[in-house]
């Protein structure tokens, strides 16, 4: 009797065991569902968001852009817009092939790492042990100084508009070597600053193709494009190349007018490549098919100046935050394409654009983007802090009112075409560079300190008073 009482009681607490254990998966299953159904509706939402922006962004019958979102190793948005060739009325698709402009200086700096890692290089070795034709300046300039724009050594660019280059005329490495080999003094010491120069990524692909004996095109198609399978993408460094599905280049003056890039100089860029395979460069930096972990470290660490400042540059990528997010990102421009990819790794999120049109601004299109997708992320704390003092900003004066920095400012190495114009539109101040077919706006002002909205971490602060009105524009880049 008692046995069969135990019995009985023990059905009874199983059957409560089963019912609990069913009103939890069922609980559970429900709240699957409608945790499924939000992230539905959520995707859903952000798409048509997407499509608007892009519908906001495109030239009617114009040229236009591709772009891709990744988010956890996986693409959750992908489309393209607009013409890749005016004349033939062309789509841009899947497989247009765009030229990634400065991105292109990441591959020059991991092709680098990769030729570290076996044993070829030191980053600490001297640029004349490969390339001597650099001259002796009386201080040694390393590879780590030229992958984090510290080397002090001048922009080949604007010396070749200096000798009388025209930006029509084919250029090719050896003539960059040549303009190199007659400098007789740096811009500063190696390590003490950071300035962008494209100089310095021409001397690395140079050291890529020394050491291995091979082109630089070459090296990257077998060390690179191929093991991660970007079939579509090459270097450019012969003009006469053919490239299969290239997109043609635009800008706008009285109309839509072509761009003819005859650029053969390859390290700082020239990498021609299509969306789908930008996607998979960007998935490399966290799946790590080509390279390791140690490579990737050294891609993603910010270069210290020899007082031990921190920079925001480091191994061709620039880093920041946006609204609190940390940001790894590359732009870039190059005729009429314009190029930008953005990591946001703590959020496991990308964003690649390439157009063909010289008036895309991709920083614009980056921030709305990021403003859909991560906007659970962002911070409303203010963006600007106090403008440190800076060798070029010693002729700090009062703080100006909105019409007394308005004005033309001309470049301080005096070549005309130069010229950055600030002027009040619309009851906001706009800044003009034509010579790179650029127009931003500023504001968010801390005293003389105003940053561009499309891109909070570029600086312009306006200093040297004369008859109320402001001198001197000083541009801070990543630092």
């Amino acid at each position: 009797m008692q046995s069969s009482t135990v019995i009985n009681q023990n059905k009874t607490f199983m059957k409560s065991i089963y019912a609990i254990m069913g009103m939890i998966l069922c609980s559970s299953f429900l709240s699957f569902s409608q945790n499924l159904s939000d992230n539905t509706n959520d995707f859903q939402t952000q798409k048509k968001q997407m499509d608007a922006l892009i519908a906001k962004w495109q030239i009617k019958d114009g040229p236009g852009l591709a772009i891709a979102i990744v988010k956890d190793e996986k693409v959750i948005y992908k489309k393209s817009s607009g013409l890749a060739n005016l004349e033939y009325k062309l789509p841009i698709t899947n497989t247009s092939v765009f030229n990634m402009t400065s991105v292109a200086q990441q591959f020059t700096a991991f092709a680098i790492l990769l030729l570290e890692k076996q044993g070829k290089l030191r980053l600490d070795d001297d640029i004349r042990k490969y390339v001597p034709e650099v001259p002796n300046f009386g201080t040694t300039i390393t590879l780590r100084h030229l992958a984090n724009h510290a080397s002090g050594l001048r922009d080949y660019l604007y010396l070749k508009e200096m000798q009388g280059w025209l930006h029509r005329d084919v250029l090719v490495m050896e003539d960059v070597l040549q303009i190199v080999a007659t400098q007789n003094k740096l811009n500063f010491e190696p390590g003490e600053e950071y300035s962008y120069s494209r100089t310095n990524y021409v001397l690395l692909a140079k050291v890529v193709e020394r050491i291995s004996k091979m082109p630089f095109s070459d090296f990257c198609q077998k060390h690179i494009f191929s093991p991660l399978q970007m079939n579509n993408t090459t270097v450019l460094d012969n003009s006469f190349k053919i490239i299969k599905n290239l997109t043609s280049t635009y800008f706008s003056k009285k109309g839509l007018n072509k761009i003819a890039v005859n650029n053969e100089v390859v390290g700082d860029g020239n990498i021609f490549t299509t969306i789908d395979d930008l996607i998979l460069w960007t998935l490399n930096f966290s799946n790590h098919k080509v390279g390791d972990s140690t490579i990737m470290k050294k891609m993603n660490t910010s270069f210290i100046l020899n007082n031990g400042d921190t920079t925001y540059c480091g191994f061709g990528q620039l880093f920041g935050k946006y609204k609190g997010v940390p940001e790894i990102s590359t732009d870039g421009l190059q005729g009429g394409y314009r190029a930008k990819l953005t990591r946001f790794p703590s959020e496991g999120f990308g964003i690649i654009v390439l157009s063909n049109y010289a008036g895309m601004n991709t920083y614009k299109p980056i921030q709305d983007v990021v403003e859909i997708y991560l906007k659970n992320k962002l911070s409303d704390r203010p963006m600007m802090k106090p403008n440190n003092v800076h060798s070029a900003d010693t002729l700090r004066s009062k703080q100006f009112a909105r019409d007394q920095i308005c004005g033309v400012y001309r470049h301080d190495s005096g070549i005309l075409g130069r010229e950055i114009s600030v002027y009040q539109k619309d009851d906001s101040l706009s800044v003009s560079m034509d010579f790179i077919n650029c127009h931003f706006h500023i504001g968010n002002n801390l005293g003389n300190k105003y940053e561009i909205l499309e891109n909070k971490p570029v600086k312009f602060v306006f200093t040297g008073s004369k008859n109320g009105q402001a001198q001197i524009l000083t541009k801070y880049e990543t630092g």
